[in-house]
């Protein structure tokens, strides 16, 4: 491996062992990891008593030819108008903590206007009514379809009559319906062709889903074949491999690159990611799905990083790049609680770790409900001259932008806008952070500044900029 970086020529040789470098786009991370030995050779790997292994690396590096200095241009931003696309449905995550939503959050949730409502039930476990009872009451205050995550064992034929007859009982207003197996990574093509067609006879406009509960890198391994499913699913979060901001924001590129390359092989399925998070759910190398946490502290599950600016614009980020990649639905987070988008009317189980109280409305909430309020627009694909300093969401219905500006630095920031005349700017940042914790209609409240066009735009750190 050879690579420059400021005025060093780096080097890497390779002894004594098969090297393979891993692309960890698969996980949404914009980077690469080289290792030994090769995961195709079974493992893992006997060793017997005294025998020698030798792995060398060797590190290099020399001084370079002189490089002229870039200098930074100023930040642009560009709207690609003649490249629209349409708004994909946008749902929510049910809640993981033990209590139901309550009349206020739901009151502050539906205000949102969520496509549908994401629930996972265990089929094979003898409790999973009492979850989907509860779930379904609270789509349908929430004014939302529900998705189903299936998941069933062996016994699956059973298990689906059973949620079927409840289901039509119930009359469950269905999206969705993502198959899984308990005992798989992936939804194998035996579960699809058999569960599919048993569901689609019982409720006739629910799509039908399968792929993986995990993440791209468990789909790419095992990618679906079945004729018998509409879409394809997988999940999203970006701290596989590491977990400061830098690499958050870095990775968020890499979502669309897992649209493009599932696009190759999805034979015109549509694509369906659900959940996105900022943090992991499960580790899928050791489990196949979410089990209860049994630990005192801080659950892995949890990042504090959520209920800041900082999430506001990693969410903004994501819906960036995956609303402009062109897929059919995407789920995001949960509702209320520290894996939400509002901390409801608990206050925060880990106050020292998760500083939230309750009543307290997480910044990224106004960015759905600012993006939902325009359904009927299309997504028109932008441009940063720097993504890793700023970046855009744009809408348009041909006559109007709505616009979401993004900083994703510590620093203030000035960008050259692409849109002309009068608008209002509304900016969510660390003056604004309080006013908007409080009111959910924060929005609509905040009268914003009216400006003429100057053709540029500051951006305090941290900070969402909403336009209109």
């Amino acid at each position: 491996m050879k690579w420059i970086i400021n005025d060093s020529a780096c080097s890497l040789d390779y002894f004594g062992e098969i090297f393979e470098t891993e692309d960890q786009r698969n996980w949404t991370d914009a980077s690469y990891k080289t290792y030994c030995t090769p995961l195709s050779l079974p493992y893992p790997v006997k060793v017997e008593k005294g025998e020698k292994i030798i792995q060398r690396i060797v590190f290099k590096t020399e001084p370079s030819p002189a490089r002229e200095t870039i200098n930074i241009e100023p930040i642009t931003l560009s709207i690609q108008t003649k490249h629209t696309a349409e708004l994909p449905k946008i749902g929510i995550g049910r809640s993981t903590r033990p209590a139901p939503l309550s009349a206020s959050e739901i009151n502050i949730l539906r205000n949102i206007r969520f496509d549908h409502y994401r629930t996972d039930l265990y089929l094979f476990s003898p409790e999973w009514r009492t979850s989907a009872d509860s779930a379904l009451i609270e789509a349908k205050e929430l004014g939302c379809l529900i998705e189903f995550a299936l998941f069933m064992d062996e016994n699956k034929i059973i298990q689906i009559n059973e949620f079927i007859d409840w289901a039509t009982k119930q009359q469950a207003d269905i999206s969705v319906v993502c198959l899984f197996h308990k005992d798989y990574r992936y939804t194998p093509d035996s579960l699809t062709d058999v569960i599919s067609p048993i569901i689609k006879t019982a409720f006739p406009g629910t799509k039908i889903s399968s792929g993986t509960n995990a993440n791209f890198a468990q789909l790419n391994r095992n990618r679906p074949g079945s004729a018998y499913n509409d879409l394809i699913c997988y999940c999203i979060h970006p701290q596989e491999h590491a977990s400061d901001n830098t690499t958050l924001i870095e990775n968020l590129q890499a979502q669309k690159y897992t649209v493009d390359s599932c696009t190759k092989f999805a034979n015109g399925k549509g694509i369906w990611i659900s959940p996105v998070n900022i943090q992991r759910r499960f580790n899928a190398n050791i489990d196949k799905y979410e089990l209860p946490v049994k630990a005192d502290g801080l659950p892995a599950q949890v990042d504090s990083r959520l209920m800041s600016l900082f999430g506001a614009c990693w969410a903004a980020g994501s819906l960036k790049y995956l609303c402009e990649s062109e897929i059919k639905g995407v789920t995001y987070f949960e509702t209320a609680g520290e894996r939400g988008i509002i901390q409801g009317d608990y206050d925060s189980r880990w106050p020292e770790a998760f500083q939230a109280s309750k009543g307290m409305i997480f910044p990224l909430y106004h960015v759905f409900r600012f993006l939902l309020k325009y359904k009927s627009f299309k997504v028109a694909k932008s441009l940063s001259s720097h993504p890793m300093i700023a970046e855009l969401l744009t809408l348009t219905n041909g006559k109007e932008h709505k616009i979401i500006v993004i900083n994703f630095t510590k620093e203030s920031q000035y960008v050259i806008l692409p849109v002309k005349g009068e608008f209002k700017i509304k900016q969510l940042n660390s003056e604004s952070f309080a006013e908007a914790s409080s009111d959910m209609n924060w929005l609509d409240n905040n009268s914003g500044i009216t400006t003429n066009n100057s053709g540029s735009l500051f951006l305090s750190p941290f900070s969402v900029s909403f336009i209109s």
